[in-house]
């Protein structure tokens, strides 16, 4: 058990910048003492992790989010299912794929609302993170979608793609947000 849980709190709090709530909640067995003295003990942190990472054979998916503002997935060259997230092989018959852009509109096939987010999106929660059916696309692709209130959220609903000002070439490039435009500005 944690003697002193305020100043254990606070240090925490100011080291990774996390809300103290938040940092109760997650390690509120180790605040209480529950755990056996034997049992992992996890600590909260941060890991500062520098390398240079590739894309590989769907490089051009993240080139075209961030140089062109346009969606691509992979369609293979046998059986002719598109993917997205795109693949450089089918993984239903195994044959090569070739690129093919994608629509600007999606359908909503099933989503959840989350509260605790990572530090990226702490300023947006509560927001919605769906499966979306992209226009053109045979599978599904995993985004947030932004809604002026969380209620609006429905399977089935109509959104289209914005994209990011200021593009990486990463998967937080765009997002997903009503088609009948009533959206909260990102």
């Amino acid at each position: 058990m944690i003697k002193d849980r305020e100043k254990w709190l606070e240090h925490a709090s100011q080291k990774i910048k996390v809300p103290q709530e938040l940092i109760a909640k997650a390690f509120k067995d180790e605040i209480d003492g529950t755990p056996a003295m034997d049992a992992p003990l996890e600590i909260p942190d941060i890991m500062d992790i520098t390398y240079k990472y590739s894309y590989g054979g769907i490089s051009r998916f993240f080139r075209e989010l961030r140089d062109n503002r346009r969606l691509y997935g992979s369609k293979c060259t046998h059986c002719g299912k598109v993917w997205l997230p795109p693949r450089i092989n089918c993984n239903e018959c195994y044959a090569p794929t070739e690129w093919v852009e994608l629509g600007e509109t999606a359908e909503v096939v099933t989503y959840t609302v989350v509260y605790y987010g990572t530090s990226t999106f702490y300023d947006r929660v509560p927001y919605v993170c769906a499966f979306v059916k992209v226009e053109g696309a045979d599978t599904l692709i995993m985004q947030n979608i932004f809604l002026k209130d969380i209620k609006m959220a429905k399977v089935g609903m109509k959104v289209k793609i914005q994209f990011k000002e200021q593009r990486n070439g990463d998967m937080g490039d765009f997002w997903y947000v009503p088609a009948d435009g009533v959206y909260d500005n990102v």
